[in-house]
């Protein structure tokens, strides 16, 4: 039977320690890196969104085009069509039109999306966004 080196089995034991505890800061140092990067995306989204709410206020093909844009990248129709409503209705940007559909969410324990669609349904013929352009309707 063969013997084992124990100092040489006590490295490797080590060894593996060690590199076990490297890849643990290393996948820790990884996700404070992404969160760090989904912040400053947000942000950065954020910043954009306000500067094109400014550029499209007052204008329904932009605003219309940016409803089809924000469609397309995976925002809800009924969410973007409610936005548009409540910053026409009230002269404020989209950002902060969202900013009143998520507290009314929040505090009626009610889903974003069902405020929205309930918002929209609710609005005067004349308010009332339009499915095929994501605008609103003129009167």
């Amino acid at each position: 039977m063969e013997t084992v080196d124990h100092p040489a089995l006590d490295a490797l034991l080590e060894r593996s320690r060690s590199v076990r505890a490297e890849s643990s800061r290393l996948a820790a140092r990884c996700s404070a890196v992404r969160d760090a990067m989904d912040q400053e995306q947000r942000r950065s989204l954020t910043r954009t969104t306000a500067v094109l709410d400014r550029q499209t206020a007052g204008d329904p093909y932009l605003v219309a085009r940016l409803d089809r844009l924000s469609a397309a990248v995976g925002r809800s129709p009924e969410i973007e069509r409610a936005k548009s409503l409540l910053a026409r209705r009230y002269g404020i940007t989209r950002g902060e039109a969202f900013a009143i559909l998520r507290s009314v969410s929040s505090h009626s324990n009610r889903k974003l999306r069902d405020v929205a669609t309930e918002l929209v349904n609710d609005a005067p013929e004349g308010e009332r966004a339009t499915r095929g352009t994501g605008g609103l309707a003129s009167a």
